[in-house]
């Protein structure tokens, strides 16, 4: 038989819903990160899944991952599907519950009002895999541990470094005006020659 859970998932990934038809929709019910100013407490961003059972028509997103898949034409898509579907129902009716693996478990009562549990460590957002709370607590700021200001001081005073770069733009310049003096003598010098 095919392995529907693993499509459901994949739906749920994807679309945030998936439809399993005649027997309800599920969701992904998403909470950001909260941070509790009563007991100054930050919880993570969590996922769960969340049941309704009034959402019973087929939209096709299960049956078409199904053929995509397992490589199986739409109508043994369909096929396989609706095997699910009954031994979903067979197994409400029978053991008032369906365990779909990795996800949760449906559960039927004596009036076959089904309802779902999502299974203990359900995680579908990996990012937020094995977070828990953190609770904060206020910093005494007369504590000898708060960070200390200390002024950097640098090699030498603004005054020595502007001398040296004084210093440093006489000699270039120095340098370029016997450099200039000396081509030019050197082109008189050959001028004179060549006459």
């Amino acid at each position: 038989m095919t392995e529907i859970t693993k499509h459901i998932i994949t739906l749920l990934e994807r679309n945030n819903e998936v439809t399993i038809p005649s027997v309800g929709g599920l969701y992904l019910s998403k909470t950001e990160t909260k941070y509790h100013y009563d007991n100054t407490t930050f919880y993570p961003s969590n996922v769960s899944v969340t049941f309704n059972p009034h959402r019973l028509s087929d939209d096709g997103l299960l049956r078409n991952e199904i053929a995509l898949g397992e490589n199986l034409s739409t109508h043994m898509a369909e096929y396989e599907l609706q095997k699910f579907i009954i031994k979903v129902k067979q197994e409400l009716s029978r053991n008032h519950e369906f365990d779909l693996p990795g996800i949760g478990k449906l559960v039927s009562d004596q009036m076959a009002n089904i309802t779902f549990k999502t299974i203990d460590g359900f995680v579908l957002n990996k990012d937020n895999y094995g977070l828990s709370e953190i609770t904060s607590r206020p910093v005494d700021p007369h504590k000898g541990s708060l960070a200390t200001e200390r002024r950097i001081s640098s090699a030498a005073p603004v005054e020595k470094q502007e001398r040296n770069v004084w210093k440093w733009l006489l000699i270039s310049l120095g340098i370029i005006i016997i450099l200039s003096l000396i081509l030019l003598l050197g082109v008189q010098y050959y001028l004179q020659n060549v006459q």
